[in-house]
């Protein structure tokens, strides 16, 4: 197996744009319909506060929520993630929730904190190479030793 594999992700210029793309569609439906001038501008308002929360969140990083690095020991059963690039956490259960060509997408509980973390890794965050092996190990690999599969 790939043991030990330590990732570190960084922010993805597709996930920017996506979400910069996105947005300009959502603030043009919003202006181009029907709706009272008053709920037009509160929808622009929640459009950007989101795009505001997901960019620190999800797009550089930064958020103290964040998934900035993972650590795998497949051979241990122990998998960990580094939040902010802060401290290292272990993982008490994996959830995958998406796997596309370009697109990675998982939910880790935290061992001491008693909440989850969900994590975004487009191809171009990570290398080639890492990004394949992380693949392999979200599908196929054994949860942790301690996983109860209940997030």
């Amino acid at each position: 197996m790939f043991s030990p594999l330590q990732v570190e992700i960084k922010p993805s210029a597709i996930h920017q744009r996506v979400l910069l793309v996105l947005t300009a569609l959502s603030l043009c439906s919003i202006w181009i319909s029907g709706l009272e001038v008053a709920l037009k501008v509160i929808l622009t308002l929640l459009c950007g506060r989101y795009t505001i929360y997901a960019w620190s969140r999800f797009i550089s990083l930064t958020h103290p929520a964040s998934v900035t690095g993972v650590r795998w020991l497949a051979d241990k059963k122990a998998i960990a993630v580094c939040l902010a690039g802060d401290h290292w956490y272990e993982v008490v259960a994996l959830e995958q929730r998406l796997s596309f060509p370009v697109l990675l997408g998982f939910k880790v509980k935290l061992r001491d904190q008693n909440r989850s973390v969900a994590a975004v890794i487009w191809s171009d965050s990570v290398s080639v190479d890492q990004y394949r092996k992380l693949r392999v190990l979200l599908r196929f690999a054994a949860p942790p030793v301690n996983a109860n599969h209940s997030l």
